[in-house]
């Protein structure tokens, strides 16, 4: 995503959030101070820009499972997974949680890698701690003693303050004939919608 602004005689770059000073004309005294000045002041703008709208789905979550109850979870990541994150660089398709001694976790849930780490990759599949509240991992840890009862990822996003979020689901398999009914239904859907377009 790039926007340009011109400010007086300088002209600013905004590249995926960050400022980049195009031309530095003599008559600006110290146009450093001046990117400066103009980070500060769209940085809530500039970050909303660059990784809201980072939504990264369990496709097969629906279709596989009846989703009874969702809660927001924070995650614990490294810094290279976090920037990796930010890029799209993340998959929670074959993820799954489990609880282990209070604490949920999220398995499997693949964290591409980023390029810019060096020697302090993360692993890309490694085991992640979710953050919730000991309300929410209680009733989760009840739920989860049901027969048939599991949790699964449904949505990976970027928070409003920059942070990565997980949206998770208590849940229940479907059997074969709830799945053929959902493609029934999301064939039908899909016929109505060409009628009402006149196709």
């Amino acid at each position: 995503m790039i926007f340009v602004l011109s400010w007086g005689e300088v002209r600013i770059h905004l590249l995926n959030g960050y400022i980049l000073l195009r031309e530095n004309p003599k008559n600006v005294s110290n146009p450093s101070n001046i990117t400066t000045r103009v980070s500060i002041f769209l940085r809530p703008f500039i970050n909303s820009a660059a990784v809201l709208g980072i939504e990264i789905k369990n496709k097969k979550a629906s279709f596989k499972y009846f989703l009874l109850e969702e809660f927001i979870a924070g995650i614990v990541l490294s810094g290279s997974e976090i920037k990796s994150i930010r890029a799209s660089k993340a998959n929670i398709g074959d993820a799954y949680c489990k609880m282990h001694k209070g604490e949920l976790f999220v398995i499997n849930m693949y964290i591409g890698p980023y390029s810019n780490a060096g020697y302090s990759q993360h692993k890309e599949r490694n085991e992640r701690k979710l953050l919730l509240n000991k309300t929410e991992l209680r009733k989760i840890d009840k739920k989860l003693k049901d027969t048939g009862i599991t949790v699964v990822p449904v949505l990976l996003f970027i928070s409003e303050k920059g942070y990565a979020k997980l949206k998770i689901a208590l849940a229940k398999g479907k059997n074969v004939g709830d799945k053929r009914a959902d493609v029934k239904e999301k064939d039908l859907r899909r016929e109505g919608q060409r009628f009402q377009a006149g196709e």
